[in-house]
């Protein structure tokens, strides 16, 4: 079937949005990921400095660091609470061997925590790299860590490890995508409409 001139400029100037319309969302919620995966560093940040300054006052007050961690109340809080920040999956302190001294759950006490993907190194990728590690597959665990040292001989005996999932970043990004793909629909169907007039009334 042979398009005619009005079916050809409707279709070129369908074509033409439709290509504009993908382009403007891949670029918007490529923005989108990197506002979360900033917003989520920002969260992890503020969580484990909080750890860590309280950590530190647990430490300098007992002999036995990884014991004096283990039985305050304090930093056991701070832990708990985390799972109410946006996007976080565990919080942790971690000795040298990466065995977890103090966790949320106290259940993964004493086990080897695996390791996670630097959120890190995930920000200073480029925006697309961003967007299609949050969107791949079943998500992965990211995670923030932080040194612990001791003081005054700065000795490294531990780490503050907060986990963040791409999956719950992912989620947040669809949620706020709805939005643009139905003004993108709009913007489609308002061209087709448009082209469609325009064609009737150049070409009568």
């Amino acid at each position: 079937m042979r398009l005619g001139i009005k079916g050809k400029q409707v279709l070129g100037v369908t074509s033409i949005v439709g290509v504009v319309v993908v382009v403007l969302s891949v670029l918007h919620l490529s923005q989108l990921a990197r506002v979360g995966l900033d917003e989520s560093r920002a969260r992890a940040e503020l969580l484990a400095n909080a750890v860590y300054h309280r950590a530190r006052e647990v430490v300098n007050a007992g002999a036995d660091p990884y014991q004096a961690m283990r039985n305050d109340p304090g930093l056991r809080s701070i832990l708990e609470s985390s799972l109410y920040s946006e996007n976080v999956t565990f919080a942790a302190i971690a000795d040298v061997r990466n065995v977890a001294v103090v966790h949320q759950d106290r259940s993964l006490e004493g086990q080897v925590l695996p390791p996670g993907d630097p959120l890190q190194r995930l920000l200073e990728r480029h925006a697309v790299a961003q967007l299609l590690a949050i969107y791949s597959g079943q998500g992965k665990n990211l995670e923030f860590r932080q040194p612990l040292v001791l003081a005054p001989s700065n000795t490294e005996f531990g780490s503050i490890r907060i986990g963040i999932s791409t999956l719950l970043i992912r989620d947040q990004l669809s949620l706020s995508l709805r939005p643009a793909v139905a003004t993108a629909f709009a913007a489609l169907a308002v061209a087709v409409l448009v082209a469609t007039l325009l064609s009737q009334l150049l070409l009568r």
